[in-house]
């Protein structure tokens, strides 16, 4: 899977992931390692991203890749938390998160 997204991110095809920060099975942390193991230079270190004047989560951006979270939901982030994961959706297609 590393290969492929090497070459999805080498062909300048933007990549994401979210993660609800609750999830204990597959967390964020799982995405900090992925990003690790691209060897991808860090552009942006983990910031809030802000929906409604509050705190929806943490974007951290990466050359070709960026990594999301969403605050206090759990694996199923769309099903969970909707508004949350259109916003981010929306914002990374916009290419403004």
């Amino acid at each position: 899977m590393l290969d492929f997204m090497k070459n999805i991110i080498k062909a300048k095809v933007p990549v994401w992931a979210h993660y609800g920060d609750t999830d204990i099975v597959c967390n964020f942390l799982i995405g900090e390692r992925v990003a690790t193991q691209l060897g991808i230079e860090l552009l942006t270190p983990k910031t809030p991203w802000i929906l409604e004047d509050q705190i929806g989560g943490t974007v951290t951006k990466y050359d070709g890749f960026t990594l999301l979270t969403v605050r206090g939901v759990g694996h199923m982030v769309p099903e969970w938390a909707p508004k949350r994961a259109f916003y981010i959706l929306t914002q990374f297609l916009n290419q403004t998160i």
